[in-house]
């Protein structure tokens, strides 16, 4: 079972900073290169779900925290 922190306040923090303009460039730049199957490891809440380009790009995500998953699948 995981805390508030974990559950609340840690999501929250990490979405803000990974949604900072130069992590965002750099996801549009090197996530939209994606081909084909791809399997994205700590996919959390999906903030490069966006960026793969519409080639036929099928995305399986994992993560450890599936209350991360819930909302990449929204």
């Amino acid at each position: 079972m995981t805390g508030f922190y974990d559950r609340h306040i840690l999501p929250r923090l990490l979405d803000t900073a990974c949604s900072l303009p130069p992590m965002t460039a750099l996801r549009e730049r090197y996530v939209s290169q994606a081909r084909g199957e791809v399997l994205e490891i700590g996919i959390g809440s999906g903030l490069n779900l966006p960026h793969y380009g519409s080639a036929g790009t099928r995305v399986t995500g994992l993560y450890p925290a599936a209350a991360r998953t819930v909302k990449a699948a929204e």
